[in-house]
């Protein structure tokens, strides 16, 4: 009886906390967005046009020969102020 009456009081009083709004709101991560937006550099027409990047042949056979032979250089992790 005393469990019935312990579990009913808890029931009740879970019901006093419960609300018809949901949490969180629609707007969640909306001043993120603006501040990503406000940051943002749009680029120029002539940068715009500008879309040919020329590749770099003995580069990428350098980097496979350093593959295919182990080695390859790890990245190094540069701390920050």
């Amino acid at each position: 009886m005393k469990t019935t009456f312990i579990l009913l009081a808890a029931s009740a009083m879970l019901t006093a906390c419960a609300t018809s709004q949901p949490a969180l709101s629609g707007e969640m991560g909306q001043a993120t967005a603006k501040n990503k937006a406000v940051q943002f550099v749009p680029p120029t027409d002539v940068q715009k046009q500008n879309t040919f990047i020329p590749e770099n042949t003995d580069l990428r056979r350098a980097a496979r020969e350093r593959y295919r032979k182990g080695e390859v250089t790890p990245p190094v992790n540069e701390a920050t102020q």
